[in-house]
């Protein structure tokens, strides 16, 4: 019985493989032409075209499973959740934008002369042991601090 049976050959490997390209190719053509066009004038960059053809492909993968997300993730091999925040548009992990971009909080107390650490801006970015000072005080301290640091004029 298995000795009639035949066995795979190198050209057979060659065409299953030529095969698949043509799978993976129609898949990604398909994605394309169903992505939405928009110009690409720099504003929105390589990451939206990116995330424009990921959308599409995702889609197009839903519709082959009937509409079964789920299945649709199992045979993208991603999780499910990830699946749905690419849909949605969500990023995985919020970047921190504006002035401040990637630079750390100075946490050292604002009262003068003081070298130990604050409790952070929910605490007034005041120390321990300057904590039971007057609002007033404490208020006027971050301005001669804030006054200190300031590297740009206000308009």
């Amino acid at each position: 019985m298995f000795g009639a049976m035949p066995r795979l050959q190198l050209r057979s490997t060659e065409s299953l493989l030529a095969h698949i390209g043509k799978l993976i190719d129609a898949h990604v053509r398909a994605g394309l032409s169903h992505a939405q066009e928009r110009n690409l004038d720099g504003a929105h960059g390589l990451k939206q075209a990116v995330a424009d053809f990921e959308r599409a492909f995702i889609e197009r993968v839903i519709a082959e499973h009937g509409g079964n997300r789920r299945k649709a993730a199992a045979s993208l091999r991603i999780g499910y959740s990830t699946l749905k925040h690419k849909l949605n548009g969500k990023r995985l992990a919020p970047q921190r934008g504006g002035a401040n971009k990637g630079l750390r909080a100075d946490m050292k107390c604002r009262i003068a002369g003081c070298t130990r650490r604050s409790r952070g801006p929910r605490f007034g970015w005041v120390c321990d042991r300057h904590q039971a000072l007057p609002e007033t005080a404490k208020r006027a301290a971050r301005a001669r601090w804030n006054e200190r640091r300031r590297t740009f004029e206000r308009a």
